[in-house]
Parts: structure tokens; C-alpha cells; sequence
């Protein structure tokens, strides 16, 4: 996590450490930023940009042309309703800066009728199964993603008690382990 970090901060042009900001400082000297990633990795998001592929689905054996059509048909609405395009481009360039990155698909039920919704977790957010020897994350048997949420977000999500507890607990100073 420490390497993917650090990746990340030569991408946005923090370049220095605090302790080399601070010394330049003292000297007044300044801290020259030549930020050579950051065209680089955007040289190579916009390459990825220029190859992507239409998917289409072919019926299997015993499968009908017709069924593979509406299949073919679905996935590109998919696409267009989640600006899958754009994210896809956004988990490439994740995957270049921190070595890892993660679609989140899951159905959404909030219009009344589902949908497939798809988003870009951050890497840093996602802590994959500790236990797995695997990389895929179909041999894992768990995966957890990590927020913070503040007192009014976890009471609109979760409701008034939820974050009542949890005020409590912050202000006795217990943990959230006793």
C-alpha cells in the first residue's frame, strides 16, 4: 500500500517529502516539480481509449442466435446507463498508478425496477481477502471495502439509532471492540 501511495503522489506532482519541502524552504530555495508521470500514464490511458472493443455475444453450442442478439443488446445498455466507457478508462488508469483497481457491479432497486449498476471502487478502499494465494478474486472468500461515513451520513443510511450508538461510544471513549 506504501508503494502504491507513493505511485500515486508522483501522479498528481507531489514529488518531495515533507522533510526536503522543508529544507528548501529554510534555504529558500524552491522545490522544482518536472512531473513526468503524469503525461506518461495519460499517454498510456489514452492508447487504451483508442482500442476498446464493441462486445458482442455469440450463442454457445445449443444456444440461439436470438437469445445471443437480446444478450448483445442488454450489455450495451449497461454500458450507455454507466457511462462504462468512461469507467473503464478510470480502472485502467487506476490499475497503471496503484497496481490494482475494482469495478463494483451490483443491482440497484431504488428506481423500483432493477438495474445493473456499475462504479469504480478505489483500490485503496478495498482490502482483499488476506488469506487467498490467489489473485482472482473468484478464489477469495471475502473482500472488504472500507468508507468513512459521518454521523449524519450513517443516520440517513442506516437510521437514527444506528448513529446514536455511535455517538454514545465516541463520547465515552469506548471501543468499538468492548
Amino acid at each position: 500500500l506504501a508503494i502504491a501511495d507513493k505511485s500515486e503522489k508522483f501522479f498528481i506532482g507531489q514529488q518531495w517529502d515533507q522533510k526536503d519541502l522543508d529544507k528548501l524552504k529554510k534555504e529558500g530555495r524552491p522545490a522544482l516539480t518536472i512531473n513526468m508521470v503524469l503525461p506518461t500514464v495519460n499517454s498510456i490511458v489514452g492508447e487504451q481509449t483508442t482500442r476498446r472493443i464493441d462486445l458482442r455475444v455469440k450463442p454457445a453450442e445449443g444456444g440461439d442466435q436470438q437469445t445471443a442478439d437480446a444478450l448483445t443488446k442488454t450489455m450495451i445498455a449497461v454500458k450507455q446507463a454507466n457511462n462504462l466507457d468512461w469507467l473503464e478508462s478510470r480502472l485502467f488508469q487506476l490499475g497503471v498508478v496503484r497496481e490494482r483497481s475494482y469495478y463494483d457491479v451490483r443491482m440497484d432497486w431504488s428506481g423500483g425496477l432493477g438495474r445493473i449498476s456499475v462504479d469504480v471502487e478505489h483500490p485503496a478502499d478495498v482490502i482483499p481477502d488476506p488469506d487467498s494465494k490467489s489473485y482472482d478474486p473468484k478464489n477469495w472468500t471475502r473482500c472488504f471495502v472500507t468508507r468513512w461515513y459521518s454521523l449524519e451520513d450513517i443516520e440517513n443510511e442506516w437510521g437514527k439509532d444506528k448513529a446514536e450508538a455511535l455517538r454514545y461510544r465516541a463520547s465515552t471513549g469506548r471501543g468499538y471492540g468492548e
